[in-house]
């Protein structure tokens, strides 16, 4: 799985999930993930962020396996510019 026009791979901490991205105006507006593990991984959802010049957010919405339990998910949420208007 790539993001955008590179073929950069997402890590595969990253895709092991859910994700469901959303579109506007045919242009990637964001992706919500929901991951397993998260604490773990912060570091590597902001620098990939920050790679592809995204916004990266953690809303204060539960996710939908288990929040806030051991082994559960938390919800992410990456924004591109078609997302920022």
């Amino acid at each position: 799985m790539t993001i955008g026009d590179t073929s950069a791979p997402i890590p595969a901490s990253i895709t092991a999930c859910l994700i469901t991205h959303y579109r506007c105006g045919g242009q990637a507006a964001a992706i919500a993930a929901h991951l397993y593990d998260f604490p773990r991984y912060h570091d590597d959802c902001v620098a990939l962020a920050q790679q592809y010049g995204l916004t990266f957010e953690l809303p204060d919405y539960p996710s939908w396996w288990n929040p806030g339990r051991p082994g559960g998910t938390v919800l992410v949420l990456y924004t591109g510019p078609a997302g920022r208007i």
